[in-house]
Parts: structure tokens; sequence; C-alpha cells
């Protein structure tokens, strides 16, 4: 029988209601409807090392036209298709390694940096400070371009500024605008269908460009939310669909959400919040968003937890994703896609790598990509396995392995590991089995391996059979 062996990260607030994982592997369904199974796990991307920089963390990747800029510590880069690079010049770094923006103007000419609570402006130069017309520094936490301006937001502040058209140099203290509705600072600021996203820590509001050259955003009458974000750098764009966040509020909730309109719809779910509740901080979350194989997945990452986590818009489900043996967070903080290719930057090294789904280490490093199913009883009865079928991909890498692991009791401790594997390079009907698995009245199986190769896992066939009560 098919237990519902394929599925999404759940694990409930009580194991013994749900102890689902889903780690380094994600469920894609089958849009035929004809297939062998409704939907299988497939592999999440590996890595391999395309180009190092000699300053460190990466906290930045922007890609124009064929052109990838990175800020790599202290410093920002030009970084060419042959992995070159040139240094355009120093740019600020922080002891947080927070991360950087880049945008560009609305005629290729300029670049805007913000980095470490300032802006900065590349004409083809190199980066130079950007300055008040008046003096003083234009202070910046995040930003964003709108219609050939650029804007940013001092640290928590409650005003944001606007550059003169298509112009990072020219800045004005005049030019500015301040939150209306609500009295609290401004978190974070966003562009999205020409409409400027100001995230604060308990309020949302949106600006559009009415064409009023003495105040140029001003605020959409319905544009209003009423709920804030927790962290500066959690928010992505979601291609054709709005912004999506990570929301805080005073009534102490930590939920992802995205908009249909002016209305936010909640994309997590209570296992996900149940996760991220127990969280000692999630205010220096970093999110980021790409688009591969069809799928569109939002990642965040928090760095003081060392955790990774994924959702997928077209399937409405999460996953985890993890480095090394030790399941610590993603080694990707930020992404870009260019040359034909993604790209994600390493969170404490310089090293930029490139990332897809034909690559199968993490630069070396073999990935761990591990299933707890959903438990698996029959209503209090003693149930006794027989046997347990993997219906995985293989024939591609000689005998990969797959280790098995059971608990009986809810999820909470699993036994000693059961080691199967499969064929030779061009076995394609080999199969992975395990017997002779005991009984028990509440069982849940864990599955993993590292095997270099294609991961492709269909379902897991179990031969039972129920005994007395």
């Amino acid at each position: 029988m098919d237990f519902g062996f394929v599925g999404p990260t759940y694990q409930a607030r009580s194991l013994r209601l749900d102890a689902q994982r889903t780690v380094n592997l994600y469920p894609e369904v089958d849009q035929s409807g004809a297939g062998k199974a409704v939907k299988a796990l497939f592999g999440t991307p590996g890595l391999v090392a395309f180009a190092t920089l000699p300053t460190a963390p990466v906290r930045c990747l922007w890609a124009g036209e064929e052109r990838l800029f990175a800020v790599g510590g202290d410093a920002l880069y030009e970084v060419y298709s042959d992995a070159s690079y040139d240094l355009r010049g120093p740019v600020g770094d922080d002891a947080g390694h927070t991360p950087a923006m880049i945008f560009p103007n609305g005629v290729g000419t300029q670049i805007l940096i913000i980095s470490a609570g300032l802006a900065y402006v590349d004409s083809g130069t190199g980066p130079e400070q950007c300055e008040f017309s008046e003096g003083g520094d234009v202070e910046a936490l995040t930003g964003c371009f709108l219609d050939g301006y650029g804007i940013v937001h001092a640290p928590y502040s409650k005003q944001f500024f606007y550059s003169a058209l298509n112009d990072f140099t020219s800045w004005d203290e005049p030019d500015f605008q301040s939150q209306e509705a609500y009295p609290d600072n401004i978190y974070a600021l966003l562009a999205d269908h020409r409409e400027l996203w100001s995230f604060g820590d308990q309020t949302i509001e949106i600006y559009r460009n009415e064409g009023d050259i003495d105040q140029v955003f001003r605020t959409d009458p319905s544009g209003f939310i009423d709920m804030g974000i927790v962290s500066s750098y959690s928010p992505v764009k979601v291609p054709g669909g709005g912004p999506a966040w990570l929301s805080g509020d005073a009534r102490g909730r930590i939920v992802a959400y995205r908009v249909s309109g002016f209305s936010p719809v909640r994309i997590s779910n209570h296992a996900v919040e149940a996760a991220w509740s127990k969280y000692s901080t999630v205010n220096d979350t970093i999110g980021y968003i790409y688009t591969e194989q069809g799928h569109t997945f939002i990642v965040w990452t928090f760095p003081t937890e060392n955790a990774t986590w994924a959702y997928d818009l077209s399937t409405d489900m999460w996953h985890e994703r993890a480095y090394g043996s030790g399941l610590d967070r993603h080694r990707g903080r930020c992404h870009a896609f260019t040359f034909g290719k993604h790209f994600v930057g390493d969170h404490t090294t310089g090293t930029i790598y490139q990332q897809s789904v034909e690559i199968y280490t993490d630069d070396g490093t073999p990935i761990t990509r591990m299933r707890t199913a959903p438990h698996l009883h029959a209503e209090g009865a003693r149930v006794f396995h027989n046997r347990l079928q993997l219906d995985v991909e293989v024939g591609e890498v000689a005998s990969p392995q797959f280790s098995l692991e059971v608990s009986n009791n809810g999820g909470r401790t699993f036994g000693t590991a059961k080691t199967a594997t499969a064929g030779a390079i061009g076995d394609y009907t080999a199969r992975i089995l395990w017997r002779r698995l005991g009984s028990s009245r509440d069982r849940v199986y864990r599955v993993t391996s590292t095997a270099a190769m294609r991961q492709a896992w269909v379902a897991a066939l179990l031969k039972a059979k129920p005994g007395a009560p």
C-alpha cells in the first residue's frame, strides 16, 4: 500500500499528530494526471563554486542584462561570465555583515548600492557615497527603484527620500515622504507593479507616483495593511503576484504572507509557524526568490537559528534546505540569474556558487536528503510490517545507498539505520527494499540518502498486515 510517503515538511506542535519532514527534497505534482503517482519528491539544487571574491561574505548579488554585480564584505565587484571579476571599489560593511542591495537607474548608466546604513552610487568609475545637496550623508537601511527614482529610508526612521529622476548622484533633503497612517518606523521598502510598499514593524503603507513634482509619491487610499514585518530583509517580490514577507504584529504572531491585491494571504501553516515560534530571534531573516524547473521558490534563511525554509508557490508546500551532515542552514543567502545560470552567494565566505538541479553535491559536500513520513497506524491495532520498497530513480550511479530508520513512539526517537543499495549503472529496474521490519501500533519511517545523483522519489510501498487490536 501507498501510505502517503511523498509530502511536505509538516511537524505539528505535537509529533503525535504529525511528524513529517522533507529536507533537501520538494514535492512536485504530476500535471498530466496519468503518471505513476500523483506527486513525487525531487532533489533541491546543488552548488559548484563559480568565483571566489577576496572579501567576504557575499552580501548581495544583482544581475543586469548579461552582467553580474556583487558586494563581498566591504567591496563592490563586477563578475564576468568566465568567473573573472573587477574590483569596482569600497562600500561600507558592518559587524553583522547585513545584506546589501543594488538597483539600476532607468537609463542604465548608474547603479545604487545600499550597504551598512549608507547609499552609494556607481556611475561607471566606481562607488561614491551619496550626499544631500545641502550636505550630509544619504543614510539607507533598505531601498528600491521606481519610475526613475532611487528611494531609500534611513535606519528606523519614519521618512523615505528619493533621488533626482534617473540620477542617483543628486539628492535633495526636502524630497521626502513620511509615513502617514500610523506612527511606526519604516523597516523596509519594496517596489512592485509601479507601487511603493513601505513596511513598518506594525503596518504597511502603499504609495504611487501621482506625477506631482512637488510631492512625487502619495499614499493609495486603499493601500494600508494592519500588520508589519519582523525583518528588514524578509520581503521579496513575487513575479506577477505582489510582495511576500515574514510578518509579526503586536499580537505576537509570526506568519508568512503574500498579497492578492492589497489583501494579505497567509502562506505559512500551523506547523511552520510553530517551528518559527521557538526561534530566539527572527528579525535577522533574509529572503530571496527564484524560479527553476517551473517552480517558484521563496527561500527564507534564519541566520541566528541556523535554519533555512523554502516555500513553493506552485504547490503551496514547504520544505527545508540544509547543508552538510549537521543540516546547517543553506550556504546561499542571496540570488541572481544571468549568463543563463542561477547564482547564490555564500553567507560566510566570498564564494559565488552556480546553483542547479543538475548539480548533485554542495561544491563537493554530500547533500543529505531526508523524508520523514506520516504516521502509519490502524486505529490502535498492531500492524506487522513485512516489506518496504522505495520507488526511486536508479541506474545513473553504481550502488546508491538509502538508509531507513524506524520510530515506534510517534517520531520522537528512531532506531538504528538499515541500509539498502540499488544496482549498477544502467540497471534502471533495481529495487530498494527493506524486509522483516517488525510490528507496531504507531510507526513513523524516515529515509535518508546522500547519493550524488538525480534524486526522484516517487513513492514508498509497504506490504503490511494488521493484527488484533
